[in-house]
């Protein structure tokens, strides 16, 4: 080979000839000790499965579809039994679906492995609260919640218990428990607002203005506390400065129907009926089976003497609330201006059998026999009550003062009506005794 020829091609391989053949010898493959190495997700590892089961079923109950959450909760439980954390999900899963009882057994059985947690105590006594009815739901609800070894950690049992205590009218329990819970949340204007709400409930306007002035320092549009200071002032007839109120809760939630019958109310009070009618309607609209506001309603209508349309509002309010004494009594009064007066005495005989002890069904059916000639009859339907010098409002004071000097301006015109007004004063008539 010369320098100047060209380099031959390098072969890696060997070459081979068409009739070479290769015999290659390759081992059996033992499938089960290749395959069975991989196992599924679920085998391979229990936490990662479990955690993504509970993730799932986390996922199903956000969306809502509780009972799909259920499923997927059962599963990983059935993988890890032992967890008290899936026992309290799948509690909580049953409690939304109202099954309490069987949320309660699950709580039971988390509690009998894990006694520091104090979400099952929590959820446990809101399913206690719910299952039996008053007031036996608010001590099962109340001892569980006492029994909880660290219920001072959280705000949420502390408000649900001040919650139990202000409903068995317990209130300095009550108040003191609120304050803890602000003490550990000293921005949490639910907690403010509803300690202000239990000052209230106590008569204490004095702190329960400073409470619902301390929410609106936090969050000024706070209407839970603008509605409250409103209705209080409305109360105490100062309505100018209470609409304004109401219209600052309008601007920030103007679709609730307590906010627009008391609105109407206090249109109501400074005389504007029309304007009340208007409103009134707007919060029928919103919740056409509110009671009060139907009854709100027949008053304003009575007012406008179309007494008509003062019935309807009335028997619609008492087809809803029918063991309320007031209403009938306004329907008597009602259909007493309809001179139907038959049915206004079955009235009167009613609301005094729902509350014997009712002054103003009293006072009313009273000046309705009177007026109706029966002067004995009404001095009776009164009884010992004239001997009341006050009876709270001092409207209802004064109209008491005035059938008194009418039945006295009678009883000097005849000596037996004069009789059994004695005999009222001395209080020798039993006041039920006209009501059978």
């Amino acid at each position: 080979m010369t320098d100047s020829a060209e380099p031959s091609a390098i072969s890696i391989y060997p070459n081979i000839n068409a009739s070479t053949s290769i015999s290659l010898s390759v081992p059996p493959i033992n499938q089960k000790a290749v395959f069975g190495a991989f196992k599924s997700p679920d085998r391979q590892n229990i936490k990662l499965h479990s955690l993504y089961v509970r993730k799932q079923a986390t996922i199903a109950r956000e969306e809502a579809y509780i009972r799909e959450s259920i499923r997927w909760l059962e599963r990983a439980h059935r993988h890890n039994p032992r967890s008290n954390r899936l026992l309290y999900e799948l509690g909580k899963n049953h409690y939304m679906l109202a099954e309490h009882q069987r949320a309660i057994e699950l709580f039971s059985k988390a509690l009998e492995r894990e006694t520091d947690d104090w979400k099952i105590f929590y959820w446990q006594s809101l399913s206690y609260y719910h299952v039996f009815r008053p007031p036996v739901c608010m001590q099962k609800a109340q001892e569980v919640l006492l029994s909880c070894p660290r219920i001072n950690s959280s705000t949420d049992m502390l408000m649900f218990l001040a919650r139990l205590l202000g409903e068995q009218n317990d209130i300095v329990p009550a108040v003191e428990a609120y304050k803890r819970s602000i003490e550990m949340e000293p921005e949490n204007v639910d907690l403010i607002y509803s300690l202000g709400m239990l000052y209230l409930k106590a008569q204490s306007e004095e702190n329960a203005f400073a409470m619902l002035g301390k929410t609106l320092t936090f969050e000024a549009n706070y209407v839970p506390s603008i509605l409250a200071i409103a209705s209080v002032l409305q109360t105490h007839g100062d309505f100018d400065v209470a609409l304004s109120k109401y219209k600052i809760a309008a601007n920030e939630f103007d679709h609730s129907a307590a906010l627009w019958n008391n609105i109407g109310m206090c249109y109501f009070g400074k005389g504007k009926l029309v304007a009340a009618i208007s409103c009134l309607n707007k919060a029928n609209y919103l919740c056409p089976l509110d009671w009060k506001i139907l009854f709100n309603l027949s008053l304003v209508y009575f007012s406008m003497r179309q007494f008509a349309s003062a019935y309807h509002f009335c028997s619609a309010s008492f087809a809803i609330c029918p063991q309320h004494p007031i209403i009938l009594t306004a329907m008597a009064v009602i259909l007493t201006a309809l001179e139907d007066f038959r049915n206004a005495k079955s009235a009167y005989k009613r609301a005094l059998k729902l509350n014997p002890e009712l002054f103003i069904s009293r006072l009313n059916f009273a000046i309705f026999e009177y007026r109706r000639g029966n002067v004995v009859d009404s001095i009776k339907r009164i009884g010992s009550f004239l001997n009341d010098s006050s009876n709270g409002l001092e409207e209802i004071d004064q109209l008491t003062s005035r059938f008194k000097a009418c039945l006295q301006k009678t009883a000097e015109e005849d000596q037996n009506i004069a009789a059994v007004l004695e005999r009222c004063y001395n209080k020798e008539f039993d006041v039920e005794e006209m009501d059978s």
